[in-house]
């Protein structure tokens, strides 16, 4: 009645709301104020409950009764705004797709980070999966998002680019998510080429390469014969975990020990840098060995323990898991090999050298893998479905370019095979108990007799008492070229030095 004494019937909704919530407050203030309530919630649906500690119910009805109303008319009055549909922004799609088709061969691949040819098969393989209604899409925007521009964003933000930076590709950034995860989706459903040697043929195809390879490296010396893979772990960094995603678990599971919130993956990997197996599915503080043991390379490992052929090299991180799993020994070991036999120990150091110049294939490949995609660089800030999504489509693209490449050069090996250097500093320090004359009477025999060494050794007392079979060669090189030989082709000091035959040939000469 106050409101239309005051404005008349031609009252305005705005003009109703701010009277009505004047009303509202001066109704709450004397109810509180004139009855002693210490307590009242008002729910916006009309629904009051007040609690009066000093007064009893009849007093505190037409207070109650009041600030009721008032809230149900301040929620009646209040002006409905209606929802006013942006304008149809017509883009210029085919435009952007021309200019795609204008780079050249080069810009295509630092661009997309594969080869024309493979974005052609992945766009023959996925197109049925991802086409949009192009009726729909012409009345909104003028033209369909084609399949190709959709595989185009999908690849260059797993190549390292933000969102907004996909504007250009005459999208909406507000949607690119909704555009690029069904991409993802198709990629990961269609292409299956991560996968272990399951048959004996497969197997040999992996262990012939593992010889080629490792041919390079020791100037056509064959060092461990049957390596069939090599596995590692490779953290993947992510934001911190949410409530939703902890699940009520502490969120110091997720933290490395590098200090940063990550995911882990246990991945192996062939000659060639190609995957094998890829799995992401462990939080930051676990270990490699314990993310091992819960993967499919465990059981693969147990057929070829069946098959008896195939071994696999990894760190000290996964020793004692299985006798077709080499690991190196230990420092521990080593020191008390060094006590009791310098012979043995001088084996067991060059042992040590070429199982880590077999392993480091599985570096190689997440180097290079990193490198490649460049959402790899930084913390994930998806959720975790989708960086799993991410990731392991990445690796299936990663495989895709090393096939592309092998098929290009099918007479060479990976370029730029390195020479393995990647040891402890303390390796490098020429022990005082060896000598010239030392050298002379070649306490190693041939690389490939390495090979022959039992599998699952883990201390240094079982490998003494172990026959090793070694050869004892001779060589007509002088001492000093003899000491260089070593130096470039294990990547050794002279601790580690094997001799060889007078018919090995240096890469180059020393």
């Amino acid at each position: 009645k106050k409101v239309q004494e005051k404005f008349g019937k031609k009252v305005s909704a705005a003009a109703l709301l701010k009277e009505g919530s004047s009303m509202l407050k001066r109704i709450r203030s004397l109810a509180f104020g004139d009855l002693g309530l210490e307590n009242a919630k008002i729910r916006r649906n009309g629904a009051t409950e007040a609690r009066d500690e000093q007064g009893d119910d009849s007093t505190m009805k037409p207070a109650v009764a009041a600030i009721t109303v008032a809230a149900w008319a301040q929620d009646f009055i209040q002006p409905s705004v209606p929802h006013l549909r942006r304008p149809n922004a017509h883009r210029d799609r085919p435009g952007a797709l021309e200019f795609i088709r204008s780079w050249d061969d080069t810009m295509f691949q630092r661009q997309m980070r594969v080869e024309r040819g493979d974005f052609g098969d992945i766009l023959e393989a996925i197109a049925p999966l991802i086409e949009k209604n192009e009726e729909m899409a012409r009345r909104s925007s003028g033209s369909a998002i084609s399949p190709e521009i959709l595989i185009a964003m999908t690849l260059r933000l797993l190549a390292g680019a933000n969102y907004l930076d996909l504007i250009w590709y005459q999208v909406s950034v507000d949607h690119v998510w909704e555009y690029v995860t069904p991409v993802l989706v198709a990629i990961h459903n269609t292409i299956n080429n991560v996968t272990l040697p399951s048959t004996e043929a497969e197997l040999d195809t992996a262990m012939g390469e593992s010889k080629t390879v490792s041919a390079l490296k020791y100037g056509g010396l064959e060092v461990f014969s049957g390596v069939a893979a090599a596995v590692d772990g490779l953290v993947i960094e992510r934001t911190r975990p949410t409530q939703r995603e902890l699940k009520g678990q502490d969120y110091r599971m997720y933290l490395n020990r590098a200090g940063f919130f990550a995911w882990v993956a246990c991945a192996m990997v062939g000659a060639y840098c190609q995957f094998f197996l890829f799995e992401l599915r462990w939080p930051g503080a676990t270990n490699d060995c314990t993310a091992f043991e819960q993967s499919a390379g465990l059981a693969w490992l147990h057929w070829l323990a069946e098959v008896g052929r195939g071994v696999v090299p990894g760190d000290d991180a996964y020793s004692s898991i299985h006798e077709r799993l080499l690991t190196p020994f230990t420092k521990k070991q080593l020191r008390k090999a060094r006590e009791n036999d310098m012979q043995v120990y001088y084996k067991m150091r060059a042992f040590n050298k070429c199982l880590s110049s077999e392993r480091i294939t599985v570096e190689r490949a997440f180097g290079i893998l990193v490198r490649r995609f460049g959402c790899l660089w930084s913390a994930f800030e998806r959720s975790e479905k989708e960086a799993f999504l991410m990731v392991i489509v990445c690796v299936k693209l990663h495989n895709i370019c090393v096939h592309r490449w092998r098929s290009k050069n099918p007479s060479r090996s990976i370029p730029e095979v390195p020479v393995h250097c990647d040891v402890p500093d303390d390796v490098n320090t020429v022990d005082e108990e060896i000598t010239m004359s030392a050298l002379k009477t070649s306490m190693l025999g041939p690389l490939a007799e390495l090979s022959k060494i039992p599998f699952g050794f883990r201390s240094a007392s079982t490998f003494i008492d172990v026959e090793l079979n070694f050869k004892e060669t001779t060589t007509s090189l002088s001492t000093s070229n003899h000491l260089d030989l070593c130096l470039l082709a294990v990547g050794a000091c002279a601790c580690a030095a094997p001799s060889f035959s007078s018919s090995f040939k240096p890469p180059f000469e020393p």
